[in-house]
């Protein structure tokens, strides 16, 4: 296999046609605002608390091993060099070529790339005002450029061919004190792009014109084009770049005996195990952070829990149990939304990966969900069991057992309902709103204040989908059952 580089001026169009070759969605859009859209005014408002992480040349280079990890057969990379230093850029290129002798196919678009890495390339794609002025291998560009177009260059005066190539296309900043022999205006661009595609036509006429495989050369001379069968079978047209007219590009594909790696999809489990080692290291990267959580919620148990202190046990205190007992349900109803931002933040992460395809969905779903499963029991636990104690609810086991599977499985419903709001909806806010919307539903169906069999037709139907209503019933019905209480008032 090979790779392939695209170079060009920043602006040329390298990252839209790695997009568009990529198949990701590219929204266009013509406005005199355009120039200035992309202005940062204002900073991110922070989800989290900001902790040092990796440089940014480590940054880029995770992002390509992340790619490559993928095991996909055509890798593109947008400009995978930029933020590294030219030793490092060497080598990433270095081990990036390795990749085509197992069959990869590389696509990279490359600002400006050093004379070491420009040797890399097995072919070049140059670009300039998003038109294509070049297509093959690297080595022929000065031929094309110098001898048919007519632009000089000299390695004493340009230095390497990339540098003079990428100075020749640039029409932004050129002058003639500056570099007399170059593509001044856009228009000079449009031409050697329009040269490019007729020297194309030329020589796809040429090929067109060449007989069936083994069967006899009647249309094109030897001097012009040679077509061969090789001892592997593989049919090889060489076309010389000087009379293939101006621009042919040489064309020999690989014979059809070499062998391709076997590409193999990363398995389901493979993914989920490397996404809950990521997701559980995030959790755990800011102790202070989780400690304050679970403080947090324990001081709000013992605060609970001494609002309904040693509760009696005639009608009033059973009035109060279950006040209490649709109070702490409310909370941890509440309490999960201080997680919104966070999430809101991973989002981003899941989305830049998923464009790239990494890994499937719910492999990540799964690993966040049990990555955050400690916290969230914890911190349930935490506000729970003070609760249960200092109110003198039912000393029993199998009591406090359903209260304690009742109270942690509504913190963790709502947990997962805050996740998928803060994935689906497209901001912070509007994730805020619609999971609000939603909880508050399920609390006022879940029977705390009027009976489900009450409620007018559609609401007594929408109050069948409120895991509220569960969690309230059974904690109501293992507290009170078998409780002796008095009639005193």
């Amino acid at each position: 296999m090979e790779i392939v580089g695209l170079l060009g001026p920043s602006g040329a169009g390298k990252t839209t046609l790695l997009h568009s070759l990529a198949w990701r969605s590219i929204k266009a859009k013509l406005v005199g605002l355009l120039p200035v859209k992309h202005t940062r005014v204002g900073g991110l408002l922070a989800g989290g608390v900001s902790v040092r992480g990796i440089s940014g040349g480590e940054r880029k280079r995770l992002s390509v091993i992340c790619g490559i990890a993928r095991c996909a057969p055509i890798l593109f990379l947008d400009e995978p060099t930029s933020s590294l230093d030219s030793y490092a850029a060497v080598s990433m290129m270095k081990a990036l070529k390795q990749l085509t002798n197992k069959g990869h196919t590389l696509i990279a678009s490359i600002h400006q790339p050093p004379a070491a890495i420009w040797s890399m390339f097995d072919q070049v794609v140059l670009l300039s005002h998003g038109r294509t002025l070049y297509v093959g291998p690297g080595q022929q560009t000065e031929s094309w450029f110098s001898g048919n177009l007519g632009y000089p260059y000299s390695p004493a005066a340009h230095g390497a061919v990339s540098e003079w190539l990428l100075q020749l296309v640039t029409t932004s900043f050129t002058a003639d004190d500056i570099e007399p022999h170059t593509m001044r205006t856009p228009e000079d661009v449009v031409q050697a792009a329009i040269a490019w595609d007729a020297a194309q036509e030329e020589v796809a006429g040429k090929i067109a014109a060449l007989p069936a495989r083994n069967g006899p050369d009647t249309s094109v001379r030897p001097s012009n084009a040679a077509a061969v069968a090789d001892p592997e079978g593989t049919f090889v047209i060489h076309i010389p770049f000087s009379d293939a007219a101006p621009g042919a590009v040489v064309h020999e594909p690989h014979n059809a005996s070499d062998s391709q790696t076997a590409y193999h999809e990363v398995s389901w489990f493979t993914q989920f195990r490397v996404l809950y080692v990521r997701a559980a290291a995030n959790c755990v990267r800011n102790p202070m952070n989780m400690g304050a959580w679970i403080l947090a919620s324990t001081w709000l148990g013992v605060f609970i829990g001494l609002v309904f202190l040693n509760l009696g046990q005639d009608a009033a205190g059973a009035q109060a149990r279950l006040n209490c007992i649709a109070d702490l349900l409310l909370v941890m109803i509440v309490m999960p939304f201080v997680y919104m931002a966070p999430m809101t933040f991973n989002k981003l992460t899941y989305v830049n990966e998923s464009v790239s395809n990494l890994y499937s969905s719910t492999a990540y779903y799964c690993a966040i969900a049990l990555a955050d499963l400690p916290t969230n029991v914890v911190s349930a636990l935490a506000l729970a069991w003070p609760v249960y104690a200092l109110a003198g609810f039912q000393q029993s086991a199998s009591a406090l057992g359903i209260y304690t599977f009742v109270q942690v499985f509504q913190h963790l419903i709502t947990s997962q309902v805050l996740q998928i709001a803060a994935y689906i909806l497209p901001n912070q806010d509007m994730a805020f709103i619609g999971a609000i919307a939603y909880v508050n539903l399920v609390f006022q169906l879940g029977g705390f204040f009027r009976p489900n069999k009450d409620l007018i037709g559609f609401c007594k139907a929408l109050g069948w989908t409120s895991f509220s209503r569960y969690a309230y019933q059974a904690a109501a019905q293992a507290e009170l059952q078998g409780q002796p209480f008095n009639k005193g008032s």
